[in-house]
């Protein structure tokens, strides 16, 4: 937005403002409700121009009460002096009597909006809407073992895969942007007037409308956005870009920061959301954390992480103790699972 003010006057010689205290309506409460949330340190300005305009509000005729005037302007006057440590100073009407600055900018505000109510008709009889509640951060999360499905204000659906968490503003709506941590698939509404935000990691994806699913596990060397439906635009935080077409994904490695992109197996990307649970040549690390996540269980090793590995698999809708049967029959490592816990150690013996 283009409006951007120093001093309380600019908010009162500025005519949307002043139509949005005389004659609120849904279109500029959204306006003003966004102008905070991309402004917050012009907050208390926004405040104090509000209060000032509510304040001189005249009576029906269009005839300001001067005894109300008079005493809203001494108790805004009162109140800023408060905050500022300064001395009250009182409404200048007899000789001798001293209208002092408040903060500056503030008496001068006053005066000048006692000046122009005085000579022209501001407002008509409805009260200024009032300020919306500052937008606060909303939080959905899964915990390991499990998933879940959301609706989002603006009616897009996110599944997220275990582990995993989104955070967004109460202003959705308006302010559709996702900070996610884990792995989450969305199948988003489309509203061209407000493209659709995803910050996961180092990657930002942009969006209208499209399903797409998106890795970003803290601990994960690689994440992904993997695209199903639509189009998406994905830049990483040292400025690359790519864009996205159904059945392509990005694959953006942490360590190196590169960013490529290229067709996905499905059941890989987004089988989760399936219960599908596949690997392809896996190492024993990937695995584990993968599972650890899957089943909310924790893997103890005898010597350390199990080096290597290059595991291919597919489970659908397993328990934990089918899948590590199967890593089993397939691997030389052995499991033992009592609870939450998973020992793992290497068979000796040749692989099965």
């Amino acid at each position: 937005m283009s409006f951007d003010p120093d001093h309380i006057e600019d908010f009162l010689e500025y005519p949307f403002f002043i139509k949005w205290v005389k004659d609120p309506n849904s279109q500029s409460n959204q306006y003003w409700e966004k102008w905070i949330s991309e402004h917050p340190d012009k907050r208390e300005l926004f405040l104090e121009a509000q209060t000032l305009a509510k304040a001189l509000r005249p009576k029906e005729n269009n005839q300001v009460d001067s005894a109300k005037l008079r005493a809203g302007l001494d108790s805004l006057i009162a109140k800023n002096n408060e905050r500022g440590g300064q001395e009250r100073s009182t409404f200048p009407g007899k000789k001798k009597q001293a209208f002092l600055t408040i903060g500056g900018s503030i008496a001068a505000s006053i005066l000048l909006a006692a000046c122009l109510l005085l000579s022209y008709s501001w407002f008509g009889n409805k009260e200024a809407a009032p300020l919306a509640e500052e937008a606060k951060v909303l939080v959905r999360s899964v915990p390991a073992g499990m998933k879940k499905t959301f609706v989002l204000p603006d009616s897009t659906q996110v599944t997220l895969n275990a582990d995993s968490e989104i955070r967004y503003s109460s202003d959705f709506a308006i302010n559709r942007k996702i900070h996610l941590r884990g792995e989450a698939f969305f199948d988003v509404k489309k509203d061209p007037k407000h493209p659709f935000t995803i910050q996961s990691g180092a990657l930002t994806t942009v969006v209208l409308g499209t399903s797409f699913g998106v890795k970003a596990y803290p601990a994960g060397d690689f994440s992904h956005v993997a695209v199903l439906s639509g189009l998406v635009k994905v830049r990483t935080d040292n400025g690359i870009e790519a864009e996205l077409k159904p059945d392509e994904a990005g694959f953006y490695e942490v360590e190196t920061g590169t960013l490529r992109k290229g067709s996905y197996d499905y059941e890989s990307l987004l089988g989760w959301k399936d219960k599908v649970l596949k690997f392809k040549n896996a190492s024993y690390e990937s695995l584990f954390y993968e599972l650890s996540k899957w089943y909310d269980v924790q893997f103890i090793y005898e010597n350390g992480i199990p080096e290597g590995g290059d595991y291919s698999g597919r489970y659908q809708d397993q328990s934990l103790k089918n899948v590590l049967d199967g890593i089993s029959y397939a691997t030389d490592l052995e499991f033992t699972l009592s609870g939450k816990k998973v020992s793992v150690r290497v068979n000796s013996k040749p692989n099965k």
